[in-house]
């Protein structure tokens, strides 16, 4: 399934609620077609609730209000379209057991072992790759519990940056929730630059919590501690 052929975000007057707990409030959101956006504001607002919001990561019945993207509402278009149209690039991202190879070509199926290795060596990975004594075999463990918190980030930029070769285009809006955020500032910094620079055309929610990584952003949204957007 291909993707979207643009992928303007629209929220209008959206309110998520978790249980009890009303996680995000009243949120009016528009995020242009290749635009790049930096939510910022203190841990828990709902920053990262918005980003799982656009690719369908929230339990059913908890979002309430107007979400759409290309004009079409969120929850009518389909999950693989959608995933296909927005990249969800975590703080954590999922590694499932098996070896590095099978977890970056997740980004692109039918990626060969030279492609792999670069989009590592892009990711700030060459060093720890050449380091490895079974290269691209070695397992990576359940949830990729064989690494460092630094090691599974860089390898979802690897898999961010693959993803962006794909025959379609690849993704056209990133939704980056911290994804480096386990790497020293200054290389965080110049890996987002690196996959933002990957594509110009292409779109960005950035979830920051430093100054230079929301810098990278045409403009910032403050999320407040109450949930709201300003």
């Amino acid at each position: 399934m291909a993707a979207l052929p643009a992928a303007t975000v629209v929220l209008d007057g959206v309110t998520v609620r978790r249980g009890p707990r009303t996680v995000l409030r009243d949120a009016t959101l528009r995020i242009g077609d290749g635009e790049r956006v930096a939510l910022v504001g203190p841990s828990g607002s709902g920053k990262s609730t918005i980003g799982e919001l656009l690719v369908d990561l929230l339990p059913v019945g908890a979002v309430h209000g107007a979400a759409t993207i290309d004009g079409r509402p969120l929850d009518e278009v389909d999950p693989h379209v959608l995933r296909r149209t927005i990249l969800h690039v975590p703080q954590d991202p999922y590694l499932f057991d098996a070896d590095v190879r099978a977890n970056l070509r997740l980004a692109l199926p039918d990626a060969d072992d030279d492609a792999l290795r670069q989009a590592l060596r892009d990711a700030g990975a060459g060093a720890w790759l050449d380091g490895l004594r079974d290269g691209l075999d070695t397992p990576v463990g359940e949830r990729g519990g064989h690494l460092s918190g630094g090691e599974r980030q860089r390898i979802g930029v690897a898999r961010a940056l693959l993803a962006g070769r794909r025959p379609d285009g690849g993704p056209r809006l990133l939704v980056l929730d911290e994804p480096v955020s386990q790497l020293p500032p200054e290389e965080g910094v110049a890996l987002l630059r690196r996959l933002l620079d990957a594509d110009s055309s292409r779109g960005a929610l950035l979830i920051a919590h430093r100054d230079a990584e929301a810098a990278l952003a045409d403009r910032c949204v403050t999320v407040s501690a109450q949930g709201r957007l300003a």
